[in-house]
Parts: structure tokens; sequence; C-alpha cells
């Protein structure tokens, strides 16, 4: 399984800052500040689920998590978990 480590990588996994920005419902702009500043945390569980859909894990470091945060994120939203969502929608 991939895994996305950096931003740049979680922009590319989108195909570029512009289909990123329209996954993400905000400009390119802001996208590209990404870079600099981080992804937004009201970004991170979307793209958790986007990446595992995909068969892609993030890495913690992509979301500027501790690893325990990013364990107790991961266990929450794993594999298994979304095999459930996605069986009872």
């Amino acid at each position: 399984m991939k895994t996305l480590t950096t931003v740049n990588d979680v922009i590319r996994f989108f195909g570029g800052p512009s289909k990123t920005a329209k996954w993400a419902g905000c400009t390119d702009n802001a996208v590209c500040l990404w870079r600099k500043r981080g992804i937004p945390p009201a970004v991170h569980l979307r793209l958790l689920i986007e990446a595992q859909k995909s068969g892609v894990r993030l890495g913690p470091e992509v979301l500027k998590m501790r690893e325990d945060e990013w364990d107790e994120l991961y266990e929450m939203v794993g594999p298994t978990r979304l095999e459930q969502v996605s069986a009872s929608s």
C-alpha cells in the first residue's frame, strides 16, 4: 500500500492544486498554502477516508499529528471501519 508522507504527495494524489481544491471545497491558493501551513484539521477526516477508499495510507506527518494521535484516528477510521461504513450505506 502506497503511503503519502508530504503535502505535495497529497496534492499529487488528487491530480494537482486545482483538483485538490475542488475536492476540498476551497481555492487553489488555499491548497498551495497547505505546503507552508499544513493541511487544515477540517479536511483531515475526509482526506483519511478518501485515501482509504483509494487504497492509499496517509503518514502521520502529513497531518502533523503525534504517532499516538494518529494511531487513535487510524483505529477509528481504518480499513475495517471503512468497510463497515460502506456496507451499511
